[in-house]
């Protein structure tokens, strides 16, 4: 199974931006607010995990912050959850913020998610769950 990690560019892969919209309103469990950001697109990065260049297993939606990148959307395809894919596009999104110089990802965790990110070293501060980056 080849997995690709993309940047999706919201203005040019209208396609791609729509099949997030539409995984994103299908799924109750989310980090967020349910809805795509379309002010301040620049602020705004979204990422994607395809199966194949294709399929969409997981999207997530950031917001970046000074040195920070603040996930506001993250979510894995109900057929793709608990295989190691969150795990998985997490820890690309982490390589991908090291390499472009952010010194940590941020989030608010809720629900059952909040055990997913302290099981990926995130650590709680009573309000957020961040990680530092190297």
């Amino acid at each position: 199974m080849k997995l690709t990690f993309e940047r999706i560019k919201y203005e040019s892969d209208v396609s791609t931006i729509n099949d997030i919209k539409s995984l994103i309103s299908s799924n109750e469990i989310l980090n967020g607010d349910s809805s795509l950001h379309e002010a301040a697109l620049d602020e705004y990065i979204y990422f994607c995990l395809m199966q194949e260049g294709r399929i969409l297993i997981g999207a997530l939606e950031s917001r970046l912050e000074k040195k920070t990148m603040k996930i506001l959307n993250f979510i894995i395809a109900p057929r793709y959850q608990n295989c190691g894919f969150g795990s998985l596009f997490l820890a690309m999104l982490e390589k991908y913020a090291e390499e472009n110089k952010y010194e940590k990802v941020s989030l608010i965790a809720g629900g059952q998610s909040k055990g997913f990110y302290e099981k990926n070293c995130y650590q709680y501060d009573g309000m957020f769950h961040h990680k530092y980056l190297a």
